[in-house]
């Protein structure tokens, strides 16, 4: 038996109900998306029943139903469990191959399982935990620590999911809210805590790109080595960057980011590297620089493209050796830390212009994580939508909604030059003023704005603008004059 459900805490209640009845069924998360790729990857594999919880479908519907005329082919016998009515428009034709369980508004998904479970199973004890936790997945008032950990292990099973494709984390943490499997102390708990602090930096997105990203983030978390991560403001950088952290055996550490933009030379070697005490007029004390801070754990250089020549010099010494001296300091530090540095600049280009010390560039390139700008992987819109609506509307206690396509579709035009960051304020917006349409919430664009390969001669632009507007009223000189609030004898000079 097969069971596949969505990634959040609902999502895992309705599918460990389905495992206390059925304690050696097969785990698999999915999405609206992605759920005919996930029932076409059970083809074949001998599964007597599959069983989709409360998964609605944003996939070609054709597609879907072929998929799942081929499992009933095979004998396979394909049960979807619906809390509402979201589907009642698709039922008819899910019905010619599965056997929908339809359940009253009011119900959710996880009732809506539970109505359908053998009593036995529906009434024991596990089954009202996992209800318990299920149908008030934002309680925290009066639960116990045992529940609020639960949650938090599945919603860190999420988490890993998102961030690190981690395909074993969410079944797990199912089968342990089911009660089949047992908490895992140290695993489970540094899920646990890994998620409390690090919960609001999620990579959201199926594009080839961002998998790349994913799989490079996976790969250098337990590297050890210094990290570049490049990419255009707004893409996420910093997330990336903790990501990094939190993959590294320097989770339990600090991590420590420092915009270096934002101060001048002096300031910023006082930043990084901390001053003793009357090393200039106002040090009343000693005090330690980030790097100090780091030790142990991970220093973040966003922005290292702004840092001037004098101070790449002695964050290249501290790479190298390890070691540091604080402003006024007479004597070396030793420092044992791990730097990540993010640029939106590009860096080989500063190297060969001399703005930028070529061994130092060499000893932060060591791996490299390009992140791509959002206009460039409009496939991920909707998903980072729908992540980023659901997190906001969890977060205000408001009713997700929902895009239809044509919003979708306006939202993946859109140029995005803020990138991702520009997305969550639109979103942020749209939810916040409660407008109908996501695209009352888009800022209005200059009309003016060109790329630098559209400028052209002021004359030249009059003659084309003229002639579109001459176009567009049917080609009659005295309506184009009027409009452009010029003579008739204007707008023939420009045409002839």
């Amino acid at each position: 038996m097969a069971v596949l459900t969505f990634l959040n805490v609902e999502g895992a209640s309705a599918a460990a109900l389905l495992l206390t009845a059925h304690p050696r069924a097969s785990l698999f998360p999915t999405s609206a998306y992605g759920i005919s790729k996930s029932l076409a990857s059970l083809l074949g594999k001998g599964y007597d029943e599959v069983h989709v919880c409360g998964l609605g479908i944003k996939c070609e519907l054709a597609e879907l139903l072929n998929t799942l005329s081929r499992l009933k082919n095979e004998g396979t016998k394909t049960y979807w469990y619906c809390g509402d009515s979201y589907l009642n428009s698709l039922r008819a034709d899910l019905e010619k191959h599965v056997s929908c369980r339809f359940a009253p508004h009011e119900c959710g998904i996880v009732r809506a399982v539970l109505s359908f479970l053998p009593r036995k199973a529906a009434s024991g004890a596990q089954a009202h935990k996992i209800l318990r936790i299920g149908t008030n997945p934002d309680r925290r008032e009066g639960e116990s620590q045992a529940d609020r950990d639960l949650r938090d292990l599945v919603r860190g099973s999420v988490w890993r999911y998102l961030n690190y494709r981690d395909r074993h984390a969410y079944p797990h943490a199912i089968s342990v809210l089911a009660g089949v499997q047992t908490m895992d102390t140290i695993l489970d708990r540094r899920t646990i805590e890994t998620y409390r602090r690090s919960s609001d930096r999620v990579l959201s997105g199926k594009s080839v790109a961002m998998e790349r990203v994913r799989d490079n983030v996976t790969k250098c978390g337990p590297a050890g080595s210094t990290v570049l991560i490049t990419g255009e403001t707004g893409t996420g950088k910093e997330i990336v960057a903790r990501l990094i952290h939190e993959a590294s055996d320097r989770c339990d550490a600090p991590f420590v980011p420092v915009n270096c933009a934002m101060l001048d030379g002096s300031l910023l070697e006082d930043m990084l590297f901390g001053h003793e005490k009357g090393a200039f007029t106002g040090a009343a004390e000693d005090r330690p620089g980030c790097f100090e801070e780091a030790h142990g754990g991970t220093l973040f250089l966003d922005e290292i493209g702004e840092i001037p020549s004098a101070t790449q010099a002695k964050i290249l010494r501290v790479l190298q050796e390890g070691q540091l001296r604080r402003l006024g300091g007479r004597e070396d530090k030793r420092v044992d830390v791990r730097v990540i540095a993010a640029t939106n600049r590009d860096l080989a280009e500063a190297v060969r212009a001399g703005r930028f010390r070529s061994d130092l560039y060499y000893r932060l390139a060591v791996l490299r994580i390009e992140i791509p700008p959002l206009r460039e992987r409009p496939e991920d819109i909707p998903l980072l939508v729908q992540d980023i609506l659901y997190r906001m509307c969890e977060e205000k206690g408001l009713p997700l909604p929902e895009l239809n396509r044509r919003q979708l579709d306006t939202l993946k035009r859109q140029p995005w030059r803020g990138n991702v960051r520009e997305l969550e304020n639109v979103l942020a917006r749209y939810v916040i003023l409660g407008v109908k349409d996501v695209t009352e919430a888009l800022e209005k664009q200059s009309e003016f704005e060109v790329s630098e390969d559209q400028i052209v001669p002021l004359e030249e632009f009059e003659t084309r603008y003229m002639r579109a507007v001459y176009e567009k009223l049917g080609g009659n000189i005295s309506r184009t004059a009027e409009a452009l609030g010029v003579t008739r004898n204007t707008v023939k000079k420009k045409l002839c």
